[in-house]
């Protein structure tokens, strides 16, 4: 039976969230730069799950699932900056989970979600 991976691999990477005001033709967006697939794919679930829970409706605008780079989540409800803010901690530790939950059941560095 093979080994679970260590939970010193793989450790969970911070991304810097971003709240980026409306423009012509977009609204309040959460926005990072993902530098890894895991790390990627932690930030999108977290930041889906949460707005939702706080019945926000969040809009994948920018980037995939799969890839690295800029990710852009557009919030269709009426909202504003300060309870977007609000909810970066709650994203931020959100992700975290995500990530060490997969890690523990040896889900990552794997194309599998």
């Amino acid at each position: 039976m093979e080994e679970a991976p260590k939970l010193e691999k793989w450790p969970f990477k911070k991304a810097e969230l971003m709240v980026e005001e409306p423009r012509v033709d977009k609204s309040f967006m959460i926005s990072f730069d993902a530098k890894d697939k895991n790390q990627n794919k932690a930030y999108n679930r977290a930041i889906e799950k949460i707005c939702l829970e706080h019945k926000l409706n969040p809009f994948h605008q920018s980037g995939s699932h799969d890839s690295v780079g800029y990710q852009a989540w557009e919030i269709f409800t009426e909202t504003n900056r300060e309870v977007l803010l609000n909810l970066i901690p709650e994203i931020q530790a959100r992700a975290e989970e995500i990530h060490n939950e997969r890690r523990k059941l040896g889900l990552l560095e794997t194309d599998t979600w």
